[in-house]
């Protein structure tokens, strides 16, 4: 029987994690063409310009009632043309990860879908701000609103675009949520130093102008005035949103990317382009440099020979050799192999650590370093409050001492019930999905000898497409042709099931697996009739009790090995039973 893998071996199957999602963004915002760069910029520019004027205006201009409607409307209108390009973006990015296999959308197709964007921005404020209340949503919420914008030039949604991309955007959100909240995490700490970086240097260019020009700013002059402004506030969060907001698409089209591939195996096709480019690139590469290092070679052994004969017949010196040996020698001593191993392991160990990994492993121990010098000087806080209390009392500084341990204690007592607390709520959340989860394995993890075909409870599901197609062959050797029916259809919903085709639930019934087939391979329509003459079958026999013949057991053959062949080439269709087996 097919070897089932263990909770521990599928988790170690699943998906990248938060880091590698992110040092792949990089890479390919790094090899995304520049127009598309010009194009987000275009956007998101104007976009903050006409924003920060708009604030400017409304907070300072004596005629901001009568001003205040027309200009809304048009920081509304820059605002529809920054997601414009975000989409434009995205769809670059997109077509960079599949090498020219991407779908082509008509104009009309793209007007529709980015219409359903723009109208999905109407909820944007309000679902944000339902998630910042309530915290848990937050996550799901995000990546559902950044995948409307990956989603709309990318996939074709038919007529129903609102739907197809609301449907799409909120499944993809779902796909492996723990790696999605990792993401939002490390983007909300860079952005926060992003931010302070940008503060930063503004106060420091206002400085450097005032030392060696004599320029004098609101900077120089106040700067917390300066910091506290809402203008100069909103712009440095503009500007930093500016830097981010690459990053952030980038790694939603990676998500979405991936989560469209479990079903389509758009990943694959894209490696296989990718690399029959690179082969036809390199063998062009090296048919024009083979002749020039065939002359290369040639001239630098014309050149150096004399040389190398020299070095040659210095080599067959004796002494040399025994030094060399003898070195080798005190080299394999233990005293020498256990620090040279260990530098090699490290310089190892260093160099396949990536770049964004080797930065959050020093933000961790600079984070941790200064707790550390937080909690000192906490304790030398306490101990000097103590001694002025003692100081001040003019007794005993006992009281006073216990009065801030007591304050101490509470405060160190808080922290731990908060962190139980997140602990508790994080394992209940684990305990939720591996309850979720351990219902399926109990069901595939049933030998073949406990399924009872009789039975209205099994599942398809619960064995591979083999193991009901020797439980057919078992019944037909037994002579009962209706249960043999009945492996022989469980056998082609699992087969739908292990190519994606289909998802197997206990609830669905067999005109939602026609439905879904419908949905789902439009275009091939001999495995939709045969689908849908097994099904006719397999109903007749067993809900209605007709007789099974054996012209019948071969007609259901028949079409599972077309579904086998139409439903996916990488897997061998299946063989019909031996000649002779249906007596």
């Amino acid at each position: 029987m097919m070897r089932v893998p263990n909770r521990r071996e599928s988790q170690r199957q699943k998906g990248r994690s938060s880091l590698q999602i992110l040092e792949e963004a990089f890479h390919l915002l790094r090899s995304i063409d520049v127009k598309y760069f010009l194009i987000l910029f275009l956007g998101t520019t104007t976009f903050a310009g006409g924003l920060l004027f708009f604030i400017a205006d409304m907070s300072r201009s004596g005629l901001a009632r009568e001003t205040v409607i027309p200009l809304s409307i048009g920081v509304t209108m820059l605002y529809f043309w920054m997601r414009f390009c975000q989409v434009k973006f995205c769809e670059g990015l997109w077509r960079t990860i599949n090498h020219g296999s991407a779908v082509s959308i008509s104009g009309t197709l793209k007007f529709r879908n980015l219409s359903a964007v723009l109208l999905m921005q109407a909820f944007h404020m309000p679902l944000m701000l339902a998630g910042l209340l309530f915290v848990i949503p937050l996550g799901w919420i995000i990546a559902t609103f950044q995948n409307f914008t990956v989603l709309a030039f990318t996939k074709d949604f038919g007529r129903r675009s609102f739907r197809g991309l609301l449907k799409s955007s909120l499944r993809n959100s779902h796909y492996e949520w723990g790696q999605n909240h990792g993401i939002l995490v490390v983007l909300l700490i860079v952005s926060l130093f992003v931010w302070l970086n940008i503060v930063g240097t503004c106060l420091g260019l206002a400085t450097f102008g005032k030392a060696f020009f004599g320029i004098e700013s609101a900077f120089t002059l106040s700067p917390l005035a300066a910091l506290l402004n809402s203008t100069f506030f909103i712009g440095t969060l503009l500007l930093a949103y500016l830097l981010i907001s690459p990053v952030m698409k980038a790694v939603y089209v990676l998500r979405c990317f991936y989560a469209e591939s479990r079903v389509t195996g758009e990943d694959l096709l894209s490696r296989l382009a990718s690399c029959r480019a690179i082969r036809k690139s390199s063998s062009r590469e090296n048919s024009m440099r083979d002749k020039a290092s065939q002359v290369f070679i040639i001239a630098v052994i014309f050149c150096f020979l004399p040389g190398w004969v020299g070095a040659l017949s210095a080599d067959e010196n004796p002494s040399s050799h025994a030094f060399e040996s003898e070195l080798s020698e005190i080299f394999k001593q233990k005293k020498y192999q256990w620090q040279l191993s260990r530098r090699v392991g490290t310089e190892l160990a260093d160099s396949e650590e990536g770049w964004l990994a080797r930065r959050m492993r020093e933000l961790a121990e600079s984070t941790q370093e200064l707790l550390r010098s937080i909690d000192q000087w906490f304790d030398q806080m306490m101990e000097k409050a103590t001694r002025d209390a003692a100081g001040a009392s003019g007794g005993s500084s006992s009281d006073s001492l216990k009065g801030f341990e007591g304050l101490k204690s509470t405060f160190s007592l808080g922290l731990i019930a908060v962190v139980v607390g997140l602990i508790l709520w994080l394992a209940f959340l684990l305990y939720r999905k591996y309850r979720d989860t351990s219902g399926n394995q109990k069901l595939e993890n049933i030998p073949a000898e406990v399924v009872d075909l009789q039975s209205e409870d099994i599942v398809a599901s619960q064995l591979p497409e083999g193991e009901w197609m020797r439980l057919a062959r078992e019944q037909i050797s037994k002579g009962d042709r209706r249960l043999a029916i009945r492996a022989l259809f469980l056998a082609t919903l699992a087969n739908l099931g292990e190519k994606g085709v289909i998802m197997i639930a206990r609830f669905k019934s067999n005109r939602d697996y026609r439905r879904e087939l419908e949905l789902k391979l439009r275009k091939k329509s001999e495995l939709r009739t045969a689908f849908d003459e097994n099904t006719t079958l397999f109903e007749e026999s067993w809900y209605g009790w007709h007789p099974v013949e054996e012209e019948t057991v071969e007609d259901f053959l028949k079409n599972h090995e077309i579904i086998a062949k139409e439903s996916g080439s990488e897997v061998a269709p299946l063989t019909a039973l031996p000649e002779g087996a249906v007596s």
